[in-house]
């Protein structure tokens, strides 16, 4: 299982310290308790510690500008079990619809892999003063429009309001492609996406370098396969509730 702490806004590791780092190939449209629906980035990131190693899966909501990390119960765990709670890491994350990706940082270099880990938002956390500008330029905006419509020379128009539309029920759970919505995104984040495309372009030409390298895959038993439908069944009934 995996609780979100809400206590935790980054992850203060060394690049040498992680274990195994995954990322999402696209962003998903997510909702989680307390906050709007919004676009979506999942990461699931194993890294080791003194007593055991500890694994989290984090997702960065765009339009909030604030990393959500659910930590593994229990927290840490002997090196001999952490491969089977990154298992159950993987579940949950692909259960809310990600398509997650190793980055394969035991492929790069020490540079390399520190120049990754810098550039993602886990390293160092998101700036709570983003997430309140971002506001205030939301509700100025919409303060602008509901100005602009009750103004000008026809005074018997109906003032047109923005209707708010309902809150969806708490607890995470994907929306779908279908229902995605292009919000502008600034251009710290922009600067985020594309430097990491680029270290993961350099990531599939050393992959792609090495003699003899297959795709890893991960066998899968009856129990495992079981669990994932399982969990597949739970996240439909919540995005069918929502709708």
């Amino acid at each position: 299982m995996f609780h979100w702490d809400k206590a935790m806004n980054s992850l203060n590791i060394s690049a040498g310290q992680i274990l195994s780092l995954f990322r999402s190939m696209r962003d998903v449209q997510l909702v989680l308790p307390g906050l709007p629906v919004q676009q979506a980035t999942a990461y699931l990131c194993q890294f080791q510690q003194q007593k055991g190693a500890a694994t989290v899966a984090a997702f960065h909501m765009h339009k909030s500008q604030r990393l959500a990390f659910y930590c593994s119960e229990p927290k840490l765990v002997g090196l001999e079990q952490a491969d089977k709670i990154f298992e159950q890491g993987l579940v949950f994350v692909e259960s809310m619809g990600f398509l997650l990706a190793d980055l394969d940082v035991h492929l790069l270099p020490e540079k390399d892999r520190s120049m990754l880990w810098s550039s993602l938002p886990l390293a160092e956390g998101i700036s709570s003063d983003d997430g309140k500008d971002h506001d205030g330029q939301e509700a100025a905006k919409s303060t602008q429009n509901l100005d602009m419509s009750t103004t000008g020379t026809d005074h018997h128009k109906p003032v047109q309001h923005e209707v708010t539309p309902n809150p969806l029920p708490a607890g995470p759970a994907s929306l779908g492609k279908d229902h995605n919505v292009a919000d502008p995104t600034d251009n710290q984040v922009q600067q985020h996406a594309e430097n990491t495309d680029d270290l993961l372009a350099a990531v599939e030409a050393l992959r792609s370098k090495r003699p003899g390298f297959h795709a890893r895959k991960r066998a899968m038993n009856m129990e495992e396969f079981r669990n994932r439908c399982r969990h597949l069944q739970q996240n439909i009934g919540r995005i069918l509730a929502s709708l």
